[in-house]
Formats: structure tokens, C-alpha cells, sequence
């Protein structure tokens, strides 16, 4: 067994070793803090995106114990490109990050994908009623 890496003093380690070894424990806790401040925004945002997205009819999954919102992949690649979404077929993924806020990101975000939602459908929409005609 090793005495020194169980943290018990050994011949020629005096108690300055001791405290250093203390303070090293000490900021090692700071991000493990930071880490549980940063998965809990992360957590309520993702949460904030998902009853958006769901609210106005879009499909979507979200692991309780991830940031990745998984929705329906819009159409426009430019919107696609400009958000980096992650796509794969018909699914998009949307990565919450922790420096995102709400106000400057996610609705932003929103909109702008609403925004695009509204004008396909407002397309898809003409082109029935011109097929109809």
C-alpha cells in the first residue's frame, strides 16, 4: 500500500507538504462547482428550447440528462449553416452551450425558425391552392 498517495505523512514530509496537498484539494473542487453551474444552465435552457419548439407544433426529444435538442431539420441551409446545426436525414440537432442566454441566442434562435416554419408553409400553401386552380 502507498502510504504517501493515501494521503498519510511519510518520513521527511512535513506538515508544509500537508497543507499544499490541502490547498490542491481545495481548487480542485472549483470546477467540479463550476461544471454543476454549467450542466444546471444548460439543463434549463435546453428545457426553455424544448417547450418552445414543442409548443408550436415541432417534434422534438430531448434527453433529460443531455443539452441536445433533437427536433425536425428545417429545409433552408443557409438557417441550417448559420446555427450549425448538426443534421442527419430529416433530424437536426441543436447543442445548447453554457455561455447561451436566452434573450440573445435561444430567441433569437426561435424566431428566426419560426419565422422560416411560416414562410414554407405560406409556399406550401400557395402551391395547393394554385394546384386546386
Amino acid at each position: 500500500m502507498d502510504l504517501k498517495a493515501a494521503g498519510v505523512i511519510v518520513d521527511g514530509e512535513g506538515a508544509e507538504n500537508q497543507v499544499k496537498r490541502v490547498k490542491m484539494d481545495k481548487y480542485q473542487l472549483v470546477p467540479r462547482k463550476r461544471d454543476i453551474r454549467d450542466f444546471r444552465k444548460k439543463s434549463r435552457n435546453a428545457h426553455y428550447l424544448k417547450s418552445h419548439l414543442r409548443n408550436a407544433g415541432i417534434r422534438l426529444m430531448l434527453n433529460e440528462l443531455c443539452s441536445t435538442v433533437v427536433f425536425e431539420c428545417p429545409p433552408d441551409e443557409e438557417f441550417i449553416r448559420k446555427w450549425q446545426l448538426a443534421c442527419q436525414g430529416d433530424i437536426a440537432h441543436f447543442i445548447v452551450v453554457p455561455n447561451m442566454t436566452v434573450e440573445k441566442q435561444l430567441d433569437k434562435f426561435l424566431d428566426e425558425l419560426f419565422e422560416k416554419c411560416a414562410v414554407i408553409k405560406m409556399e406550401h400553401f400557395s402551391r395547393l391552392v394554385l394546384h386546386l386552380n
